[in-house]
């Protein structure tokens, strides 16, 4: 079975944040990434599954 790969970008749009987050979530170590392609990294499709999995949601006590 082929692991589909995902790019900053489309990794940010399937979690609704920016790609800068997703950079500090792997600057950070949250989302790591599988394998880097011409020096830019792809997340995996289970990385990011879990990732989605384990998030917590937001809350605006306003």
């Amino acid at each position: 079975m082929t692991t589909q790969l995902f790019t900053r970008n489309q990794v940010a749009g399937l979690c609704l944040v920016t790609p800068a987050t997703v950079r500090n979530w792997q600057q950070k170590g949250i989302l790591k990434p599988s394998c880097i392609i011409n020096k830019h990294p792809r997340f995996s499709s289970e990385d990011v599954i879990a990732l989605l999995n384990n998030a917590k949601p937001q809350v605006n006590d306003k």
